[in-house]
């Protein structure tokens, strides 16, 4: 008897920076198809959100983001559309520099990366924690 052949979803994937796309794409190979949701020209941290963005978001599968406080108009994207079913942070697990307490700037507010630093996917020893 001939078992029936098994045929992988492509799962459809939103990254939020180049570099991570890169790593899904490498980890997930023809299994995902990912898609960054900004350009490494513009600032991460003040992001606007695009039409392109909006409709990526609502159908991603997977949403792997830097995580932290890198991605703060990603709270605005929600607001228009719902988050996907899955989001993996990235930082999770991986030991951050500068996160045993949230900075301050002179003037009492939270500085852009209050909970330490975020740019740790710039580490290419990171990349295996990140991958795993």
């Amino acid at each position: 008897m001939l078992l029936p052949l098994l045929v992988a979803a492509t799962i459809s994937v939103a990254a939020t920076t180049t570099d991570l796309r890169d790593l899904v794409a490498t980890v997930g190979g023809d299994r995902v198809k990912v898609e960054s949701l900004t350009d490494p020209r513009q600032d991460p941290h003040a992001r606007e959100i695009h039409p392109r963005q909006l409709a990526l978001l609502r159908s991603a599968d997977l949403l792997v983001r830097i995580g932290l406080d890198h991605e703060p108009w990603l709270a605005r994207a929600y607001r228009t559309v719902k988050p996907p079913a899955h989001d993996l942070d990235a930082s999770r697990g991986l030991t951050l520099l500068g996160a045993d307490r949230p900075r301050l700037r002179a003037d009492a507010r939270p500085h852009v990366h209050a909970f330490g630093n975020t740019h740790y996917w710039l580490d290419p020893e990171n990349a295996r924690p990140i991958t795993a």
